[in-house]
């Protein structure tokens, strides 16, 4: 902390548990003046979260780009893939083959994911997460 004027208080950790009874809805960060900085206020009016309630427990707002991050943004190609809605498509044929019970992924000649990443088991399975389900990767 730079320029400190006092000690600021610790924060805890929290939790955010999920349960059949949470209502998630989308929210702006302005509808919560308290967690900004009136520097801040103005920006924070475009950014989007997510409100988390939960009956009898605490609510949480994540920020959009948190949740992200998070879930999807853990290697540079990612974080790249992720500005534009195509990319995933451009670089990996997906063949859902249900009657079989399998999909097949295939890295297109053109695709710029890094090989070695391959080595990676967990890079392969958030990968693979992102090419077969559907939600993930409308999401993504």
């Amino acid at each position: 902390m730079l320029n400190a004027t006092g000690e600021k208080p610790k924060r805890g950790r929290a939790s955010c548990p999920i349960t059949r009874d949470s209502i998630i809805s989308e929210c702006n960060l302005n509808e919560f003046p308290e967690f900004a900085y009136a520097s801040l206020a103005k920006v924070e009016t475009r950014q989007k979260g997510f409100l988390i309630e939960t009956p009898g427990k605490p609510s949480f707002i994540i920020p959009q780009i948190e949740l992200a991050r998070v879930l999807f943004l853990h290697s540079g190609y990612l974080c790249r893939a992720a500005l534009t809605s195509k990319t995933l498509t451009h670089e990996f044929d997906v063949q859902e083959r249900l009657n079989e019970g399998k999909v097949i992924v295939n890295v297109l000649k053109l695709s710029t994911f890094p090989k070695n990443a391959f080595d990676d088991a967990g890079t392969r399975r958030m990968l693979a997460w992102l090419l077969i389900d559907r939600n993930a990767r409308k999401s993504f």
